[in-house]
Order: structure tokens, then C-alpha cells, then sequence
């Protein structure tokens, strides 16, 4: 499962203390990024920006609010970008970050131990089998009968179809 966090600073370059805000934890980037649009949207009024914005985004120019309440998540994004950018200079530290953490699901799958431990001796098992030879020498290396080898082939054949069955 993915989760992305996120989080941002705005402070006076002179300023000995940290305004961190975050990080926030989210299921997308999309749910990431709001949070910091939303920040960037009402800093815009706050600091008086809303003309050189106008300058910025072309459409905005008539009613800069309006334009904020209909923007698209990749427009969201060059707006942050331009905020971040713009308030960034030798007097303001500006940034901020949406960080990716975790795997997608088949990379969890294909990391999983027990999916892959399970589909690797139900395959041996049934692909490419065990002579009596490797068998006799696998019960005595496992300490385990025959019949308690056969139970684990089983037990992992039977985890590997349900496995499938649920992808």
C-alpha cells in the first residue's frame, strides 16, 4: 500500500525557530497535494499576490477566487510550484514536499515471503517434482515422514491457489 506524506515551511531567513507544518499522511499524491494547495490558495489573498498570479495564469485574470475553486490537480501543482518558487528568495525559506512511501501491490505481492515461499514449492511440486532419492534425503534433512512432507506440499499448494484466486 502507498501512502504519501507531506508538508511544508514558510519562514523569515533571520528566524532562528522552524514553522514546519506536517507532515500529513495520505492515501494519494492528489489528497497530498490539497493540503498544500489549500495552504498556497489562501496565502495568495494573505500576501496580496492575486495580481502578479493574474500575470502568472492566464484565465485567472477576471476573478482570481473563481479560478482557485476550478483548478485541475496538475494546474494545482504549477500554482504550489510558482508560490513556493516566488515566496523562495534571500529573505523567505519557502519549500515544500510530497514524499511516496510504501509499495504498489504487486510489488508487496512479489516482496511477500509467504505468497512466494508457498507459490515456489507449489510449483517445484507440481512442475517439477522430487525423485524418491531427493525425496528420502528431504525427509531426513526436515526430520519430518513422508506423509508430513506431502501435508506441506499441500498446505502450500493450497495457499498459492487461494493466493490466485484472490488477485
Amino acid at each position: 500500500m502507498k501512502l504519501f506524506t507531506c508538508y511544508y515551511l514558510e519562514q523569515s531567513r533571520e528566524s532562528t525557530s522552524t514553522s514546519i507544518t506536517g507532515p500529513t499522511i495520505h492515501k494519494s499524491f492528489e489528497d497530498a497535494l490539497e493540503v498544500i494547495f489549500e495552504y498556497v490558495k489562501d496565502r495568495i489573498f494573505e500576501c496580496g499576490l492575486e495580481s502578479m498570479f493574474s500575470d502568472e495564469f492566464k484565465g485567472s485574470e477576471d476573478n482570481v477566487e473563481e479560478y482557485l475553486k476550478h483548478t485541475d490537480p496538475s494546474t494545482k501543482e504549477d500554482i504550489a510550484d510558482w508560490y513556493f518558487n516566488f515566496m523562495d528568495d534571500d529573505l523567505c525559506d519557502a519549500k515544500y514536499y510530497i514524499e511516496e512511501h510504501g509499495q504498489d501491490d504487486e510489488t508487496s505481492k512479489w516482496e511477500d515471503d509467504k505468497i512466494q515461499f508457498a507459490r515456489l514449492i507449489a510449483e517445484i511440486n507440481a512442475n517439477v517434482g522430487i525423485s524418491e532419492k531427493d525425496f528420502k534425503s528431504l525427509c531426513e534433512s526436515m526430520d519430518l515422514d513422508q506423509s508430513n512432507i506431502n501435508k506441506l506440499f499441500d498446505r502450500a499448494d493450497s495457499f498459492w491457489e487461494e493466493t490466485k484466486a484472490n488477485v
